[in-house]
């Protein structure tokens, strides 16, 4: 694995690390967000190390499809269904 996949892997560990850390504080919508990044960043890494063009986009669904990853599209179209807050009062799941 060569050392730009690797950095895309860790980062998406330091971002799952610091949702837990944010969940445990009862910061939800930090968690949230952080959890977003790190399967962005994750799928990210798959493309890159597949030396695939990269994709400048957001949209999990899209990236879990470009990976062939299943068997993750369920959990992308949750995790992206839900927002963020910006009042941060509670989350709520976009139709």
């Amino acid at each position: 694995m060569d050392e730009y996949t690797k950095t895309w892997i860790l980062q998406a560990e330091a971002d799952i690390d610091s949702a837990i850390h944010s969940i445990k504080g009862k910061k939800y919508y930090v968690a949230i967000f952080l959890s977003q990044q790190a399967a962005e960043k994750a799928l990210k890494a798959v493309i890159i190390h597949r030396k695939e063009e990269f994709p400048k986009v957001h949209d999990l669904v899209y990236l879990a499809k470009k990976c062939h990853a299943d068997e993750l599209l369920k959990f992308c179209e949750e995790l992206i269904r839900i927002e963020v807050p910006s009042n941060f009062e509670g989350f709520r799941e976009t139709p």
